[in-house]
């Protein structure tokens, strides 16, 4: 089931994570960076860290270069749209194994692109909305072409597996960031629900499926393959007391 996670603790773990990354960078240098969630569900960690990088860039040029920004009336100050675009097409992306949310995220994340903006701030504007199925993807993230036998699968096994071409997102790199809720299932529950040949997959190719585990215990192994050395990962983890955990 999608399990929504409060905004406030949202906003902590991308507070705790962006403040330590983005720490003296420049707004060029913030475009940079390459930020995921790898099951991102409606977006909501997505979008709380699309709009904590717009706040930051916005107060870096109040402070080095107030005169790039747009002034509102009410003496705010806030980035052109092209910049909010900018960020929204190069820094955030996310994946997820439910194709109805892939679809919400991408809708909820064009909705905070456009927040603030009226017709005037826009006019001009060729290209209003960016096309983001190159930025939010469907699939399932712990699985991909290099750890299963394609081949050898069932359309149902297929369908039910959804592969994920990792080649796909971010031109196929590693991540800056990886934030997120990951998904909680337990041995028994994935037992019960999941196809056979998914299990297989986890219990073969990820070194933490030992004993009882969680399914979050391989979002936590994934998410570390998938983020450059100096790279940050950020989630939220439930501490288990098992053997399994111990080891």
């Amino acid at each position: 089931d999608i399990v929504t996670t409060p905004l406030e603790i949202v906003k902590y773990i991308v507070e705790k994570t962006l403040k330590e990354v983005c720490v003296n960078k420049t707004p060029q240098e913030i475009i940079n960076l390459r930020l995921a969630d790898i099951a991102c569900g409606s977006g909501i960690f997505l979008i709380e860290a699309y709009d904590w990088l717009i706040r930051y860039i916005t107060d870096w040029y109040i402070d080095n270069n107030k005169s790039y920004l747009l002034e509102n009336e009410n003496d705010n100050y806030r980035l052109p749209f092209k910049d909010k675009k900018e960020i929204l097409e190069k820094c955030i992306f996310g994946i997820d194994i439910d194709i109805h949310a892939v679809e919400v995220a991408k809708f909820n994340l064009m909705l905070k692109l456009l927040e603030g903006e009226t017709e005037p701030t826009l006019r001009g504007i060729e290209k209003l909305l960016p096309d983001l199925k190159q930025n939010i993807l469907y699939g399932n993230s712990l699985i991909d072409f290099s750890n299963i036998n394609y081949s050898k699968l069932s359309d149902d096994d297929k369908e039910q597996i959804v592969l994920f071409d990792w080649n796909k997102i971010n031109k196929g790199q590693l991540f800056d960031v990886i934030i997120g809720n990951p998904p909680y299932v337990t041995t028994e529950d994935m037992k019960n629900l999941l196809n056979k040949k998914e299990i297989k997959v986890y219990k073969d190719k990820y070194k933490t499926s030992k004993r009882q585990y969680d399914k979050y215990f391989i979002f936590v192994e994934r998410a570390i393959q998938k983020i450059k050395i100096n790279g940050h990962m950020c989630y939220i983890c439930l501490l288990y007391t098992s053997d399994a955990a111990d080891e």
